[in-house]
C-alpha cells in the first residue's frame, strides 16, 4: 500500500497540467473570437462613416449654397417675383456665347460658383442700374440672363435650379425699384461653353409683346 501511495502525486500533477493546457486553449480561443468581433465591428463602422462622408460631399456638390441668415431676402417682392417667374414659359432654350457678350449699357454681375442669391451690394448695384435706364426699361423692358457653367461634378438639373434662383433674386431687386415683373423677359437657358457664373441685365431692343 505504501508503494502505491507514493505514485499519487505524479498523477495529480499530470491532471493539473492537462487542466492548465485546456484553460490556456479556451482562453486563446476566446481572445481570437473577441479580436475577430472587434475587427468586424470596426470595419462596419468605417464603412458607414465612409458612406456618410461620401453622401455629405455629394450633397454639397449638388445642393446650391444657402445665403447667410442676415442676407436672406424673404420680402413680399421676392415672393411676387417667384410667383411671376413660375407663371412664365420656362421652356429651355439654347443661348450662344455671342449673345452673352458684353454690350453697351449691360449690367454684368459675376458670382461665386453655385451661389444662388445676390448680396446687399449686388442688389444695390441692380437698383442703381435700373434708375439709370428707367425710361428705356419703361418702354422696352429688360432681358435677363442667368448663367451657371456646366460641370461634370454637378447635375444639369441642379445648375438650372441655381440659375433660376439667381434670376428670382434679380427680379426681386428690380421689382423693389418699382419696375413691373411683366417687363422682364427670362428663359432658363442652356449655356454652351460657359466658363464663369454671372447674371446680365440688358435693356431690350424692342418692346415686349403684350
Amino acid at each position: 500500500m505504501s508503494e502505491k501511495g507514493n505514485h499519487i502525486w505524479p498523477a495529480y500533477v499530470d491532471m493539473m497540467t492537462v487542466l492548465l493546457m485546456v484553460y490556456l486553449l479556451l482562453a486563446l480561443l476566446f481572445q481570437v473570437v473577441v479580436a475577430t468581433s472587434k475587427t468586424a465591428i470596426n470595419q462596419v463602422e468605417a464603412d458607414e462613416l465612409a458612406k456618410a462622408e461620401a453622401g455629405k460631399q455629394g450633397q454639397e456638390q449638388i445642393m446650391p449654397q444657402q445665403p447667410p441668415k442676415k442676407e436672406q431676402q424673404a420680402s413680399a417682392a421676392g415672393e411676387q417675383a417667384s410667383n411671376s417667374a413660375e407663371n412664365q414659359d420656362m421652356t429651355l432654350v439654347t443661348i450662344t456665347p455671342t449673345e452673352l457678350a458684353q454690350k453697351q449699357g449691360d449690367l454684368r454681375l459675376r458670382l461665386e460658383a453655385r451661389r444662388n442669391y445676390l448680396n446687399a451690394s449686388e442688389i444695390q448695384t441692380v437698383k442703381t442700374w435700373v434708375e439709370e435706364h428707367r425710361s428705356e426699361i419703361a418702354s422696352k423692358g429688360i432681358r435677363l440672363y442667368s448663367v451657371a457653367p456646366n460641370s461634370n461634378n454637378v447635375q444639369v438639373g441642379s445648375l438650372l435650379k441655381v440659375q433660376f434662383d439667381r434670376a428670382l433674386s434679380v427680379m426681386s431687386a428690380v421689382n423693389g425699384s418699382g419696375i413691373s415683373l411683366e417687363s422682364i423677359s427670362y428663359d432658363n437657358e442652356i449655356i454652351q461653353d460657359a466658363t464663369e457664373d454671372f447674371v446680365i441685365l440688358r435693356v431690350r431692343k424692342d418692346a415686349p409683346k403684350p
